[in-house]
């Protein structure tokens, strides 16, 4: 919802935030969705499969564990 009309207005003459800034900005959108999309899909998955016993734990760690190595690996 805000990077595309901040794209948009970056190639005016005055625009709001510069290209580099607007790459600052949502350097890891990409990533994060991805992650979420990935949570997303699995929680999906284990709700269909629901039982009284059922856990969810492990598939937010995994997504944090995932975003922790991503992180780690760019700080490098």
């Amino acid at each position: 919802y805000y990077m595309h009309p901040l794209i948009e207005n970056s190639n005016n003459t005055k625009p709001f935030v510069t290209t580099s800034q607007i790459n600052k900005i949502f350097s890891e959108l990409e990533t994060i969705h991805s992650i979420n999309k990935t949570l997303l899909k699995k929680l999906e998955d284990r709700i269909t499969q629901w039982n009284p016993c059922q856990k969810l734990a492990d598939l937010f760690l995994e997504a944090v564990r995932i975003q922790l190595k991503f992180h780690i690996t760019h700080m490098i």
